[in-house]
């Protein structure tokens, strides 16, 4: 099995059913990318590193270790509209473990924050958010 489906399943359910999260961005989370024209604030998630197996004896795979980007975008001049939804994406997945269909999601830490900005056809761009260690097994 392919875990990263098992990570994409439990962020997504994590982020999209809290109260707190939607009240700012609504329910426009996405894996990867955003369809085109999605209005902001958007919640955006996606894997930053292919990850690697944690192997038992021979060929038994324990876990995978991934490294995931979560990240609020929002079209402002300044981090500020971003930074409620980003504390709020911190408060669920710092710490946090899950049952997706399937597997086991045995722990999630944030190794990083990230803050960036970008101008795409020249409109300003803020991103801000944080790299999450995630550690999941298939059940």
């Amino acid at each position: 099995m392919i875990e990263t489906t098992l990570v994409e399943s439990w962020l997504y359910g994590r982020l999209s059913t809290d109260a707190a999260l939607a009240a700012e961005v609504g329910n426009r989370i996405y894996a990867y990318v955003a369809p085109a024209q999605t209005t902001t604030p958007y919640v955006v998630f996606s894997a930053q590193s292919p990850g690697f197996d944690v192997m038992g004896v021979g060929t038994a795979r324990v876990m995978l270790n991934c490294l995931y980007q979560v990240k609020v975008v929002v079209q402002d001049a300044s981090f500020s509209r971003a930074k409620k939804a980003a504390d709020r994406i911190d408060e669920l997945l710092h710490g946090a473990t899950g049952t997706p269909a399937g597997g086991q999601v045995l722990g999630c830490v944030r190794e990083g924050p990230l803050a960036y900005a970008e101008v795409s056809d020249g409109v300003e761009y803020r991103h801000l958010g944080g790299l999450y260690r995630i550690w999941v097994q298939e059940t």
